[in-house]
């Protein structure tokens, strides 16, 4: 075991790290579901899986302060963003209805919440045709919908939705 490293016995199963810094992709080994905390940084984390850990909590650099929305369109069935923004999302010309196929601009472990832009668009997040793995395809209908992707390493899965 590394130095600087504690594994902190666990009732529930699940195992628990403590260490002074943050973890990487080089801690894949540790089994999904490992809640990782940095105590230098007040920071934890969750193994979810070939390395990738999402940070669920902490004072350190923070996903979770989504903002109030940056509009972005789509474009031939494609979006870039930065991480850990709200992105409102319009369809291509305006359309009544538009396919959102692949998100880019993300890496391991980054997250994003997005929502329709107009009330009277639909916008369409398709599963398995660009990077996007969720449970089916998702159709935005309103502005108050909003869906949370978590990128793997690969594919942006879904976290959490609201449609």
């Amino acid at each position: 075991m590394e130095k600087g490293i504690r594994v902190i016995p666990s009732l529930t199963g699940v195992q628990l790290i403590e260490s002074t810094r943050a973890p990487t992709t080089l801690d894949a080994a540790y089994p999904v579901g490992t809640i990782w905390v940095n105590t230098s940084a007040t920071t934890i984390y969750l193994h979810a899986g070939a390395g990738v850990w999402i940070q669920i909590g902490g004072s350190g650099e923070s996903q979770g302060d989504w903002g109030t929305g940056e509009l972005k369109t789509i474009a031939g069935g494609i979006i870039s963003v930065e991480k850990g923004k709200w992105f409102k999302i319009d369809t291509q010309d305006a359309a009544a209805s538009d396919d959102l196929d692949t998100i880019n601009g993300l890496s391991a472990g980054n997250e994003i919440m997005i929502s329709a832009a107009n009330d009277a668009r639909t916008v369409v997040l398709k599963n398995g045709t660009g990077n996007l793995s969720i449970r089916t395809d998702i159709s935005l209908n309103e502005a108050i919908d909003r869906v949370r992707l978590i990128h793997d390493g690969t594919n942006l899965v879904e976290a959490s939705s609201r449609p």
